[in-house]
């Protein structure tokens, strides 16, 4: 009777996923003969499992086992999200009720590494490098970051009480924050390299990313900026309508900038730009990294084939894939692969996964492919320069990677990577800049004379490496 009952169970859950995922065809296919025999053998399988197996098993553990088997078998971008990764990308790109703040885990206190202008910590006066060492009366040293989000995010208007400290404080200082709701920024940095050269900080594609672009653009214009450079390193994309207002704001009106081919009719997509807020046609770089990736390579991808900008910096990462979000019953969330994209001269930019592991593929993004030039993935711009696709955005202009990737470099590369990786993760580099910042603080408080005179030395090389000693 239990196995009954456990197969009933089993089958409709099986079938709930699989209208979800694959639509209503696939549903209707589930009751020919063959599928629905599929679906009570592997019924009887769980059932054996969990009845006789030599050790005891979740069947729910098993099923999911499975689905990310089914998973594996589409695609490197077709995902499962557990509910509280739902949670967390609906944070990053849409915005959370919180304290206004990044953070990063070092040396067991919650540092924080970036504060949103005009949030409630940059109201109350707290600066990158702050650390929290309690919140609410309880110590705060040794706690991990799921347990630090839970603790400082919550309802707008509600409060926390934390207390930091800060070099240069002979003791921490308590702060009662009020929480409101947070947009996250996804433009970091906007100043003046030269008297006529602008630049912009990108790094993530989210819902007020067009609104803050436009800002930017104005507030370098009134500075009278001449020339432009984007930067979309380490921009991992975000939502592809997002990426098409980007890109029109440096596109005349009517020009294609990106499309979009699946199976079903809704995939059939084409993008073009308009003339509303478009920005004078300066020249225009565009910097890249095989971190840059998606909605990313959309942008560059079409200022590239329009000749409107010249791209500069390592070949991207090569994702062209299109994932569509489903929330499932139990708030997990499925990104499913239903489409894929190509830029206006008609390139698919997706690098290979057939027959590689998840992890393979990405390991694949870090190695030197900016030789690559297969005749058959060749493609002109408007203005008739040869372009490539098949493996990522190839710049117009390569920066050499210190370390070129093959096949003899590659146990170099890991540890090297897994030694700068430490780095950043235990946050050595970025409390030394800190500590370095408020003993010289003219570089700290003057973003002008910054840019103008900070040059990394090797004298400051030699500080940064004696403190590293002094860490062990």
């Amino acid at each position: 009777m239990k196995n009954k009952r456990l197969f009933s169970i089993i089958l409709i859950f099986l079938l709930i996923i699989s209208t979800s995922f694959l639509g209503t065809k696939v549903f209707g296919l589930l009751f020919q003969v063959d599928a629905y025999t599929k679906l009570r053998v592997f019924s009887e399988i769980i059932n054996n499992i969990k009845d006789y197996y030599v050790d005891e098993k979740n069947p729910v553990n098993l099923i999911d086992i499975a689905i990310n088997g089914m998973l594996k078998e589409l695609d490197p971008h077709s995902v499962i999200l557990p509910p509280e990764k739902s949670q967390d990308m609906d944070e990053r790109f849409q915005g959370f009720g919180g304290i206004g703040i990044w953070f990063s885990i070092v040396d067991q206190k919650i540092t924080i590494t970036d504060v949103f202008k005009n949030g409630p910590c940059d109201k109350l006066g707290l600066m990158r490098g702050d650390q929290i060492v309690a919140i609410n009366g309880e110590s705060a040293i040794g706690i991990n970051e799921e347990e630090t989000a839970k603790k400082l995010k919550g309802i707008p208007g509600t409060s926390v009480n934390v207390l930091a400290e800060r070099p240069g404080w002979e003791e921490a200082k308590k702060f009662t924050i009020v929480r409101e709701s947070i947009e996250p920024e996804s433009i970091y940095y906007i100043f003046m390299l030269t008297d006529e050269i602008g630049y912009i900080g990108m790094d993530k594609f989210s819902r007020t990313t067009v609104e803050e672009l436009e800002k930017a653009l104005k507030t370098l214009e009134d500075k009278n900026m001449k020339k432009l450079v984007l930067d979309l390193r380490a921009n991992p994309g975000g939502y592809l309508p997002i990426s098409v207002g980007v890109a029109d704001k440096f596109l005349p009106g009517g020009k294609k900038i990106v499309y979009t081919k699946g199976r079903t009719r809704d995939s059939q997509r084409e993008f073009f730009s308009t003339d509303k807020n478009t920005h004078p046609f300066l020249p225009m770089i565009v910097l890249i990294d095989e971190r840059s990736a998606s909605a990313s390579e959309i942008v560059s991808g079409a200022l590239q084939d329009w000749d409107r900008a010249l791209v500069i910096g390592a070949t991207s990462f090569g994702k062209a894939l299109v994932q569509t979000p489903f929330k499932l019953r139990d708030q997990s969330r499925l990104l499913l692969t239903t489409a894929k994209y190509y830029t206006p001269s008609g390139r698919l930019i997706q690098k290979s996964y057939e027959g590689k592991t998840r992890e393979q593929y990405y390991i694949d993004s870090v190695k030197d492919l900016d030789e690559v030039k297969l005749d058959s993935l060749t493609f002109r711009t408007s203005g008739g320069r040869i372009v490539y696709g098949g493996g990522g955005i190839t710049p117009d202009i390569i920066i050499e990677r210190a370390l070129p990737f093959d096949s003899t470099s590659y146990e170099i590369f890991r540890d090297l990577n897994t030694y700068y990786s430490r780095l950043g993760l235990y946050g050595f580099g970025f409390m030394f800049a800190n500590a370095y910042a408020e003993e010289h603080k003219e570089l700290r408080d003057d973003k002008d004379y910054f840019i103008k005179y900070f040059r990394v030395n090797d004298e400051i090389i030699e500080e940064y490496k004696s403190s590293l000693r002094r860490k062990g």
